[in-house]
């Protein structure tokens, strides 16, 4: 990248400003700044942002029963933001962005079953605007007792008033079973933190303040 040069000088007046006077009148001209200044270094002028997490209680989220007519919205705590905030998010489990931007948005749940027989087909998916984006995504389970875990991470740029929920679905194909599940762990004086059910968390860079 080529130097930057600079020229530096008096302002001169309200009436006679520097770019409308000629050399040497009144204005002289302070030495040619060869080395570059103001240039971007991503390394240490940025960085993150957190605006929000919403962390689900342990409590199970499970569908009544299969297919569309039962599906649930996912929540992710009591909500967290206001619409003075670049987002927002309700008990609902309903994510608002209010100011245009670039965001990351990571979601986590952690799904499985208890005390089941045959084979559970659970489905997952994001609506924005109450449209789904994108593609499902799907998972098996045939054990009794068995949870798993699921993680979605994406920087995406999306328009203030954008509003996103995601969605959980017992199959028809599959039993009636399974659900999202969070855990507390059996240890001494709450050493261990707990396992909630979903967690979501949306952040955005910044310059360094």
């Amino acid at each position: 990248m080529p130097a930057q040069s600079k020229i530096y000088g008096d302002l001169g007046s309200a009436t006679a400003p520097i770019g409308q006077v000629p050399q040497g009148i009144g204005f002289p001209i302070a030495e040619i700044e060869t080395t570059p200044t103001g240039s971007f270094n991503p390394t240490t002028d940025m960085v993150i942002d957190r605006l929000l997490d919403g962390v689900s209680p342990t409590s199970p989220q499970q569908p009544a029963g299969v297919g569309v007519a039962n599906q649930i919205q996912i929540t992710f705590g009591a909500g967290a933001n206001t619409g003075a905030d670049p987002v927002m998010l309700s008990a609902a489990g309903v994510l608002t962005i209010n100011e245009t931007g670039t965001y990351r948005i990571k979601i986590a749940m952690q799904f499985g079953r208890t005390g089941a027989s045959g084979t559970s087909v659970l489905l997952f998916r994001v609506l924005v605007n109450g449209t789904q984006a994108g593609r499902s995504i799907e998972y098996k389970l045939n054990s009794a007792n068995e949870t798993s875990y699921f993680e979605n991470d994406t920087w995406i740029t999306l328009p203030a008033g954008t509003v996103l929920t995601f969605q959980l679905m017992r199959d028809a194909s599959g039993s009636n079973f399974g659900g999202l599940f969070g855990f507390d762990p059996t240890v001494e004086a709450g050493s261990w933190n707990s396992t909630p059910s979903a967690a979501l968390r949306v952040e955005r860079w910044i310059t360094t303040p």
